[in-house]
């Protein structure tokens, strides 16, 4: 017996979420929530003839409701669909609520302006935020394994990610420096990314990775590539929800001469998570993408110049030519996989 509205079936299983998760034991927000509610609050809800025990509710002529039965009241607002003026908007106040705790912050403690993990921390938190806010209003009863695409894929992407990651550098790097080429960088800004890079205490050489190649690919890629692009995914197609969503991704990091390349990173990396219907590989490609200057700065062989030395041709053909080839392998193994597949269904159900 079903309530209306109480029930939301699974695209595939054709069988109810509720029904679905207790058998697999596994819970969602709302579930949660209506277990710690007060027994006599769910007796009034669920049992209109006072009756609390499962399995002794009585309705109408004296019909017994299971203690497996569905008819329990939603707890979550209905889903709503995340629209692209939405996931502007909830972008929006994420960016300005991450600048508002720096501004903070710096008052506070002028010493944190050349402190990175002080600028990640700030950006974690007014992310997190807009995170369950939006899972909040947008999600309804979905899980959140499903609002962030936490889900299996075929184990090949994860390989694939680690060597974008890796390979992404070389482009990466010259679209840099042809922007620095019409735009240069301010030598005082060069100083100040200088001083927030400074490994030069077990302090400094713990934390900054923990922050840089931890934290802050976490939480951009619950936010970005998790609740946004998911979100959008299933009510428009995925070439415009990975278009806006690397677009978003570009603008978050603050920096004209920047935009173009980490466009064009965020963008290969959106492409990595519509292909295969995950979150996992997009966010080992983030991380490793983030390692190798970190760990090029802690060793000294990188340093941040105004006039760095010419790049290497073998490195840079080499490097862009890897990168072709891995996209063309996400390709063809995004068409071939079935785990892939699946989990592409469940983005746009």
């Amino acid at each position: 017996m079903t309530r209306r509205g109480l029930t939301r079936y699974d695209a595939f299983s054709a069988r109810p979420i509720w029904s679905r998760s207790r058998s697999s034991g596994k819970l969602s927000y709302s579930d949660f929530v209506f277990l710690i509610r007060p027994s006599s609050e769910v007796a009034a809800s669920v049992c209109p003839g006072g009756y609390q025990l499962p399995g002794t509710c009585t309705k109408g002529s004296g019909a017994m409701l299971d203690d497996d039965s569905e008819d329990r009241p939603s707890l979550m607002p209905p889903e709503r669909p995340l629209t692209i003026t939405a996931a502007i908007l909830w972008f929006i106040a994420a960016t300005v609520g991450a600048m508002l705790l720096i501004l903070v912050t710096h008052s506070v403690r002028p010493s944190s302006e050349t402190d990175i993990v002080n600028a990640v921390a700030c950006q974690a938190v007014a992310y997190f935020a807009a995170i369950l806010l939006a899972v909040r209003v947008h999600a309804g009863n979905r899980t959140l394994p499903d609002v962030f695409a936490l889900r299996k894929t075929h184990p090949a992407f994860h390989l694939l990610g680690a060597l974008l990651g890796v390979c992404l550098q070389v482009p990466a790097e010259l679209l840099q420096r042809l922007m620095f080429h019409f735009q240069p960088m301010a030598p005082e800004v060069l100083q100040l990314q200088t001083e927030m890079m400074r490994m030069d205490s077990t302090v400094a050489r713990i934390m900054i990775p923990l922050a840089v190649v931890g934290l802050g690919p976490l939480v951009e890629e619950l936010f970005f590539r998790g609740v946004l692009f998911g979100g959008m995914r299933r009510g428009n197609g995925a070439a415009i929800s990975a278009f806006i969503v690397s677009v978003l991704f570009a603008g978050a990091h603050g920096s004209s001469q920047l935009f173009i390349p980490l466009l064009i990173v965020g963008g290969v990396i959106t492409f990595l998570r519509a292909a295969s219907g995950s979150l996992w590989p997009c966010l080992i490609a983030h991380m490793t993408f983030n390692a190798i200057p970190v760990l090029g700065m802690a060793s000294g062989w990188l340093r941040l110049e105004v006039d760095p030395e010419p790049f290497p041709l073998i490195l840079s053909v080499g490097g862009v030519s890897a990168s072709v080839l891995i996209i063309a392998a996400l390709v063809a193994l995004s068409r071939r996989s079935e785990a892939a597949h699946r989990a592409r269904q469940e983005d746009s159900s």
